[in-house]
């Protein structure tokens, strides 16, 4: 996550105009997720990333750096 940091912070520092794509955090890169298949948790099962619809590369938007800085503060 230290690369996606690296970006965040390049963006914020030209003023918010960038363009491209990242590599996908929610899967990373791979297009599908494991999920828990039930609340047992005791299997998972393999599941389509809804958020690069598979392709594994996501357009770079403000939303985009927004979950990414979410997801680099819970870690």
């Amino acid at each position: 996550m230290q690369l996606v940091q690296k970006e965040i912070n390049m963006y914020n520092h030209i003023g918010g105009i960038m363009s491209g794509k990242i590599i996908c955090p929610h899967c990373d890169g791979n297009g599908y997720r494991k999920i828990w298949k039930d609340t047992s948790e005791k299997e998972k099962v393999v599941i389509q990333c809804a958020k690069c619809n598979s392709e594994g590369e996501v357009d770079i938007t403000d939303d985009v750096l927004k979950d990414l800085e979410k997801m680099t503060r819970l870690q």
